[in-house]
């Protein structure tokens, strides 16, 4: 008998959302991350990937969001608009956060 409030697992769930192509039957995402069917919405976890990474999914994530941001950003371009903040920039909080992010950004391969 299995204790399901007691137990855990030691895998990262991947997959459930994956992207592929048109035909598979199994796939709910594009190659954009655009869930099929939805009108402007993407899904950008690991629940994305198609199969499971040899190891952990941290790095393959971070790279799937940043190439995420990418297509938001192009999307937004494409449309004339321009990007906006959501958050406070004076906010010292964020101002921590964003250079965190800057330093993170300026390190791409």
């Amino acid at each position: 008998m299995l204790d399901s409030d007691n137990s855990l697992t030691a895998y990262h769930p991947v997959g459930t959302c994956r992207m592929g192509p048109k035909d598979d039957p199994t796939s709910v995402l594009d190659w954009e991350l655009r869930v099929r069917g939805i009108e402007n919405l993407r899904v950008v976890d690991g629940s994305a990937f198609p199969s499971m990474t040899s190891g952990n999914p941290h790095a393959v994530t971070l790279m799937l969001a940043e190439r995420a941001a990418d297509f938001i950003l192009r999307d937004i371009k494409k449309k004339g608009c321009q990007p906006r903040a959501s958050f406070n920039a004076n906010d010292p909080s964020m101002t921590l956060i964003m250079s965190r992010f800057t330093r993170h950004r300026s390190k791409r391969f």
